[in-house]
């Protein structure tokens, strides 16, 4: 979900930082997916929170984090005259609650800066004032809504019905779409005009002369959506909330605020249209008991913060005793359905930063972590504290005939038929995307699997890609070198090399390859260094008080420099660590520093001389 936070702070006051936001939103369940971006926050959805994915939503559940005053914008045209002047027939069981409102003598054009402002600032573009008016409603309260023209219509009347076979539709942005049987529409004249809870039709589209408008907010079976949207491969904002268990009340607010803002921008005369419901209320009736509370918490006194916490969130309390709470649960909490979701709510907001930890009383159960766990946590914490973003991308991918690719049977979307190759597949959107926002230095990484055939076998190989945009090419290069070090120093893996490969330079221990890495990206196969990898205290701290000298040499281009390091490596048995510094590169010669360590100071002289001697000798370079 995408905050900005100056649309949060129309609902609440506060001068907190956006760091201070995401430490906050973090606590109650909504943590950061990508890095800070100015004002802007981009947060992990997990839980199934329909209201979450509104702006009232998040900014509700941080202002009772915070104890802030939540203000609701006032809603005005709440009565309205009615005029029927639209037939609305359902013809559909897939349809909840489904309300409309005919809007006269409009005019279309720009929108006031507020609503351009946050919706460009939340990802969504511009268009006309009635229009993002829709959109900014669908945001704020998380409800999809639908303008359209009135006046091109050829009856006045809306059927939402199922497809039959063979119908289609033009959408908004002039896609032409072959519907699947079954699928919900609104219709018109026996034509579709809108693929209910997905998308609208060219046809009807508000332009820059429409006068009169008929506004719809409906609430639709999620499954059904879902199912088509994906049939359709159609994924935009107004399928991620219609797929989701929306509250059908919300209906009524959102078309109300839509109605309010189109009135204030656009002018015009609003009456009530037809509408339709058929849907139970989504409050419930829960008791929470101090014995439950305690249980799960571990502590009595969460049960004197319980009511107070519960009306900061909306949950209206119809009665309470020493031993228990009884309440009516918010109309836009679809996801509560047992009391343990109430207790969660009650700790969410407490704070479980403040939950005390209690040490084990038993003891400590026999260590069963796989080591490649171990192995995988150890290298995530090196790259982390090198300043890397960690990701995990989807590992579906549309099929290229290679013959390697395992290509799927029942993929449910033709571009993600197969799996990937490589890490370096998947983790190039999260590095694009990193580019498009301007960012100048991009460190990814991600721990996943790669999938290929071996023969008659379906292989899933645990790897580590990482990913850098630093600079130009050798600079780019140069920080996937030095980050390959990093790794492998700190496992206690000294003895490596690089060798030139068709994928750009193979990492090399023996003669066995463990990974490879070209001018921006490495890939590591984790199972191979986990054989080799020690668990000590990190290795480059056991170098820091040896003596230790850089020394650079000058050779060809063609010359494996990789195989030289590791010769310098064993020319003297006093030598305990050589690690790659820099290089540059120019017509055809290489300019590479390497560093060398020895626990023996008074020798390093001698060292640097057999170094320089050695070296020149088997393979020509100068230094």
């Amino acid at each position: 979900m995408i905050v900005p936070i100056n649309w949060v702070k129309d609902y609440l006051t506060t001068h907190k930082t956006p760091k201070e936001f995401a430490k906050s939103f973090t606590e109650i369940g909504l943590m950061l997916d990508r890095p800070i971006m100015g004002e802007v926050l981009d947060l992990e959805h997990r839980m199934d929170r329909s209201d979450w994915l509104s702006m009232l939503g998040c900014a509700r559940d941080f202002a009772a984090f915070e104890k802030l005053v939540f203000n609701e914008p006032e809603l005005k045209s709440e009565k309205l005259p009615k005029k029927n002047e639209v037939e609305i027939t359902i013809k559909s069981e897939k349809v909840n609650k489904f309300r409309t409102r005919i809007i006269k003598n409009i005019k279309v054009g720009e929108s006031p800066e507020f609503i351009k402002e946050r919706l460009v600032s939340y990802g969504l573009p511009v268009i006309n004032n009635v229009v993002d008016i829709t959109n900014f409603v669908m945001v704020e309260y998380g409800q999809p809504l639908h303008a359209q023209d009135l006046n091109k219509f050829e009856k006045k009347e809306i059927v939402l019905r199922d497809t039959e076979r063979g119908e289609t539709i033009q959408t908004l942005d002039s896609s032409q779409m072959k519907l699947e049987e079954g699928t919900l529409v609104l219709s018109e004249n026996n034509k579709p005009i809108c693929i209910g809870g997905i998308v609208g039709g060219l046809r009807t589209g508000v332009t820059e002369i429409t006068t009169e408008i008929i506004l719809d907010s409906g609430n639709y079976d999620q499954a059904s959506i879902r199912k088509a949207s994906r049939q359709l491969n159609i994924r935009n904002e107004t399928v991620s909330r219609s797929e989701k268990f929306l509250s059908p009340e919300v209906v009524d607010l959102a078309i109300v605020r839509a109605t309010d803002l189109i009135l204030e921008y656009a002018g015009g005369e609003a009456f009530e249209n037809d509408d339709f419901e058929n849907f139970t209320p989504t409050s419930k009736k829960m008791v929470l008991t101090r014995e439950r509370l305690a249980k799960i918490s571990g502590e009595e006194f969460y049960f004197d913060h319980a009511s107070d916490i519960l009306d900061r969130l909306n949950y209206e309390i119809t009665s309470q005793n020493e031993k228990e709470i009884h309440v009516k649960t918010p109309y836009f909490r679809t996801d509560i359905e047992v009391e343990d979701d109430v207790v969660s709510d009650i700790l969410r907001i407490y704070g479980y930063s403040k939950i005390e930890a209690e040490p084990i009383k038993n003891y400590p159960p026999v260590e069963i972590t796989p080591e490649i766990l171990k192995l995988e946590e150890k290298v995530t914490n090196i790259l982390v504290s090198a300043g890397f973003h960690e990701h995990i991308t989807d590992p579906f991918v549309k099929f290229d005939g290679n013959e390697k690719r395992i290509l799927l049977f029942n993929s449910v979307n033709s571009d993600k038929d197969s799996l990937r190759l490589s890490l370096q597949e998947t983790l190039n959107n999260t590095f694009n995307y990193y580019q498009k926002q301007a960012i100048n230095e991009i460190k990814l990484f991600e721990v996943g699997n790669r999938y290929f055939k071996s023969g008659s076998e379906y292989v899933e190989e645990r790897t580590l890609g990482i990913m850098v945009g630093v600079g130009d090419i050798n600079t780019n290069s140069l920080k996937i070198r030095e980050t390959i070090d990093l790794i492998l120093s700190n496992l206690g893996i000294i003895n490596y090399h690089f060798a030139r490969s068709k994928n750009g330079l193979s990492i090399m221990h023996s003669s066995e390859e463990i990974g490879f890495f070209n001018s921006n990206y490495a890939e590591v196969n984790l199972k191979k260094i986990q054989k080799l990898a020690s668990f000590v205290s990190p290795v480059i701290s056991e170098f820091e008080n040896l003596s230790k000298e850089d020394l650079t040499f000058t050779s060809h281009i063609d010359v494996d420099n990789g195989e030289i390091i590791e010769y310098v490596r064993n020319i003297n048995p006093l030598i305990s660590k050589v690690e790659y510094v820099t290089e540059f590169i120019s017509d055809s010669k290489r300019k590479v520093s390497f560093r060398y360590y020895s626990s023996y100071p008074q020798e390093m002289k001698k060292i640097r001389e057999e170094i320089i001697t050695s070296t020149h000798k088997k393979y020509g370079v100068e230094f």
